[in-house]
């Protein structure tokens, strides 16, 4: 009992941190940059916002859920990898957001180019605090990252330089985690397992590429495929998974903690209960998901909202999709623990390659609303193909 208890609590202070960060973020930052430059603009920047999520996530953010899930406390060869990672992000992210940001500031491109590199490295150190399940310290982190953010803003007022916000929490957060963690006394030297978590690292990073680039792979086409003005309407749309996700995330990242330190393989009653019980969650969250997020664009962006016809029904189509992506989230703990990471890269390219063919053809023809239809539908596919194999896998443990 005591231990439910004490993983209930560590939910809700993850789950205060990141209502602190992505809700700064989404519920403040990006509606006043919104609301302080073109449309056309908006969208370049919610694209390379959007891949940046998937370079941080692929290079910092899957070394520090390798190290959390083979409970490495020591830092050797991980943090020597985390260093050439968060190079490795900035030089992606140099090539990447000047293509994606071509009209944008010079200046704010080459800062956020920076940021990626940060951020990747915030991701890896972030889990420093996970890995000894010290969760007050990731809500002081996101804490001190949020202030960050917000003399950024000030800055940003005064010199219209967007860039500027994002570079200064992360700042803030790399700062603070290397002073008041473990971090700075991780061992920076490789041993003999080097090559051993390198090659474990490449699978689940190449997983992690492919998941998180369909995760975001309105970021990645629909500029090409529709224009900039279509990614700043579907970026508005889509505002639910910022509130799901609120939830959903920090939920995921306690359930695969305890679950890394549970010794005992995950036997199929109790998977069976789990996802049962993710999927009921999902069907109450579903209706109100759908409000809150139409109450969020018409107050947040309201020239997107007054500016597209179809906006309220490309709203509940991405909703329905999005409820059922967050239940994914939460299951992929478990299937992190349970599936190897050649099963996480199989299953994620059967995914991605369904969604990107099913986005291009329907929003082709049928345009923007077409692409949200491709959305919900390759979501679903998702969540179902995962949830059958995960019960087939799991009659094997009893």
């Amino acid at each position: 009992m005591m231990k439910y208890k004490k993983m209930i609590g560590d939910f809700l202070l993850n789950l205060i941190a990141n209502m602190l960060n992505v809700g700064f973020l989404q519920i403040i930052v990006l509606p006043i940059i919104s609301r302080n430059i073109n449309t056309s603009s908006f969208g370049q920047i919610t694209a390379i916002y959007g891949i940046n999520s998937i370079v941080f996530l692929f290079l910092g953010g899957a070394l520090g859920t390798l190290r959390l899930t083979k409970m490495e406390k020591s830092g050797v060869n991980y943090t020597y990898l985390s260093y050439q990672t968060s190079i490795i992000a900035f030089l992606i992210a140099l090539i990447i957001f000047n293509i994606y940001g071509a009209s944008l500031n010079k200046f704010d491109v080459f800062m956020y180019c920076i940021t990626a590199g940060l951020m990747s490295y915030l991701s890896y150190g972030g889990v420093i605090y996970r890995l000894y399940i010290n969760y007050k310290k990731v809500v002081i982190q996101n804490v001190v990252i949020c202030l960050g953010y917000l003399i950024g803003l000030l800055l940003f007022f005064l010199t219209k330089h967007w860039s500027l916000i994002f570079l200064l929490g992360n700042v803030f957060g790399v700062i603070y985690t290397h002073k008041f963690s473990q971090l700075s006394q991780d061992s920076t030297r490789k041993n003999s397992e080097f090559r051993y978590v390198v090659r474990e690292y490449a699978n689940l990073s190449i997983a992690t590429l492919i998941s998180s680039s369909i995760g975001n792979l309105d970021r990645i086409i629909l500029i090409p495929l529709l224009g900039n003005l279509s990614m700043a309407i579907f970026f508005a749309a889509s505002s639910v998974s910022k509130i799901l996700n609120l939830v959903i995330n920090p939920l995921a990242n306690v359930l695969l903690t305890y679950i890394s330190n549970e010794e005992r393989e995950m036997g199929f009653s109790k998977l069976s209960k789990i996802q049962f019980l993710t999927f009921m969650v999902g069907i109450i969250l579903s209706f109100p998901a759908y409000m809150v997020s139409i109450l969020m664009v018409k107050f947040l962006y309201p020239t997107i909202y007054n500016g597209y016809d179809h906006i309220q029904l490309l709203t509940y189509i991405v909703s329905l999709g999005t409820i059922f992506l967050s239940l994914w989230s939460l299951l992929n703990a478990l299937f992190l623990k349970i599936f190897n990471m050649k099963f996480q890269v199989a299953s994620n390219t059967l995914y991605g390659i369904f969604y990107l063919v099913l986005s291009i053809s329907l929003g082709t023809n049928y345009g923007l609303l077409g692409f949200g239809i491709a959305f919900t539908i390759s979501s679903i596919f998702k969540f179902l193909i995962s949830w059958m194999l995960s019960l087939v896998k799991g009659k094997f443990y009893n």
